[in-house]
């Protein structure tokens, strides 16, 4: 994980847990706010991966939602 991926995922769950936003309102706030989706960082950490990914695009709250349930 990168650094910038990490600060992500940190206003995701503090988005959901202290402002209590619902995942499409996320989506919106990360959208506005200029923050890349994760494929972005996804080729940062591997940019020689053989597979597809979008490098545009906006945030969308199935993402959001993958993220807040994938908890480690």
């Amino acid at each position: 994980m990168v650094p910038e991926e990490a600060e992500v995922i940190k206003t995701i769950f503090k988005l959901s847990n202290e402002e209590d936003m619902g995942t499409t309102y996320i989506a919106r706030h990360l959208n506005s706010h200029g923050i890349p989706r994760p494929s972005v960082f996804v080729k940062k950490r591997d940019p020689y991966k053989k597979f597809k990914l979008p490098e545009t695009g906006e945030w969308e709250g199935a993402t959001v939602f993958r993220i807040l349930k994938n908890q480690i």
